[in-house]
């Protein structure tokens, strides 16, 4: 038998849920929903329900957080087969009913309708509905990302910065509107919030701020690169690098101002870092004019991004890596150059690794052993006899540059890559060398070459 209290409410007279118990609030709720699944007239005259606002006013009264969110969403789900209209007035309540609420019971009940306006954001093919949203979702996300909340609003402003960086001309209104909402959201006061959690020292509030950063877009690119250019400690520098990475494409633009404007070498080496791991092919002219930098460091970022990317401007500038005065930089555009298989670079390579006067020897074993890596992985036959030539030890009494065991051993492992009798047979034979560590990289390189030769072939 029902209560009177449950009685009185389904009629609209009651002053509060709250004195009905559980079973009976879900009871009613049930019956609510029903009405709005018939097609409720209201509904269908552009009106959110009577009965619908009371009995969301009324639970959210009691803290019945759980069944509200589920009523709007429900509520919202209906109004999806009626009229613009109808749609724009029941964002508009719910707009109002999200202002009223305290900070706290708004982010909960946004967390419980996280999943319907997430995908009405996607899917609503209206721009004033699309318009209307944002700017509920607009209202309540700087108190939120202030507040510590960032989590609870994240979700839509991921789908936000989707659609600002979209390049679907279809999709060109939304982009404005999303565009001007992230603005708005990231506010300089927002972001000054959370740089400040950003560098606090308690790891779950970084955590959150980060997050938040990220979910902000473009604006928090800008001020993580301020942030990057002018923050004395390492450890902050790093997190702003790994924030500037997960904001993807939205931070490219930031990135490149300062790859090409006069800031600190250790700014312009993050940022060449960061463009490398986001991959975009139109930043590769801007990092191979930096070649030549002054700091070694720099340079050194520059050669491993250009091995990511390759085409003809990253092959041009990895080939003159291979001049530069720091062995660091030499061996690092040799290893690049085998990771893109450059054929071009082969005679290159052969030179730093062939038996030369001293006078134009390459001097640095790691350079060498670079090359010898690189020519296996390039795989070109120009390159079998200069291996199979630094098996041989040498002698400086020769006028010739000797090889060092770790030469002769990179050699052995690239030889491994050119399956022929002739490979074989210098392999065996270094495979008695006097040198242990030869001995052992030889007949390592054996196994692996007759794994996939025979001599039959």
């Amino acid at each position: 038998m029902e209560s009177a209290e449950a009685n009185a409410a389904r009629d609209g007279h009651t002053t509060g849920l709250h004195t009905l118990a559980p079973e009976e609030r879900v009871q009613l709720l049930e019956e609510v929903e029903g009405a709005l699944q018939a097609g409720d007239s209201d509904l269908l005259r552009g009106q959110v329900p009577p009965k619908v606002v009371f009995t969301v006013d009324q639970l959210l009264s009691a803290g019945d957080l759980d069944l509200a969110g589920r009523l709007i969403s429900r509520t919202w789900d209906a109004a999806q087969s009626c009229s613009i209209d109808t749609r724009l007035h029941t964002l508009s309540w719910l707009g109002g009913v999200i202002e009223t609420l305290p900070s706290g019971t708004r982010a909960r009940l946004l967390a419980s309708l996280d999943g319907t306006l997430v995908q009405g954001l996607r899917e609503t093919d209206n721009p004033n509905v699309y318009s209307a949203m944002v700017q509920m979702i607009a209202q309540s996300a700087p108190g939120l990302l202030c507040a510590g909340q960032g989590e609870l609003i994240e979700p839509f402003m991921r789908v936000l910065s989707e659609h600002a960086s979209s390049s679907d001309t279809a999709m060109s209104g939304r982009q404005q509107v999303a565009s001007r909402a992230l603005d708005a959201i990231a506010k300089p006061e927002v972001l000054a919030s959370l740089l400040g959690e950003f560098q606090c020292g308690d790891r779950v509030r970084q955590s959150k701020a980060t997050r938040a950063l990220v979910a902000c877009g473009r604006p928090a690119a800008t001020a993580l690169m301020d942030l990057l250019a002018g923050s004395e400690s390492v450890a902050i520098r790093m997190r702003a690098v790994s924030a500037l990475r997960a904001l993807g494409r939205e931070a490219l633009p930031g990135l490149m101002e300062r790859l090409e404007n006069d800031c600190p070498w250790y700014v312009q080496r993050n940022a060449v870092a960061v463009l490398r791991d986001i991959g975009d092919q139109s930043v590769v002219g801007p990092i191979a004019r930096h070649a030549r930098h002054p700091h070694l460091r720099m340079r050194l970022e520059v050669m491993s991004a250009l091995g990511r990317f390759g085409g003809a401007e990253a092959i041009k500038a990895l080939l003159g890596g291979l001049d530069d005065r720091e062995a660091a930089v030499r061996e690092q555009a040799a290893v690049a150059l085998g990771n893109l298989r450059v054929g071009e670079a082969v005679p290159r390579l052969i030179k730093i690794i062939g038996r030369r006067l001293l006078a134009g020897a390459e001097e640095d074993d790691s350079v060498q052993c670079a090359a010898c890596a690189a020519l296996g992985q390039i795989g070109d036959e120009r390159a079998i006899q200069p291996l199979l030539a630094c098996l041989r030890r040498g002698w400086l009494v020769s006028g010739y540059h000797a090889k060092s065991d770790s030469v002769r051993c990179s050699a052995a492992q690239a030889l491994a890559c050119f399956p022929s009798e002739r490979v074989r047979k210098g392999l065996a034979a270094a495979a008695q060398d006097g040198s242990v560590t030869l001995r052992a990289a030889a007949s390592a390189a054996l196994r692996r070459l007759d794994s996939s030769f025979s001599p039959a072939d």
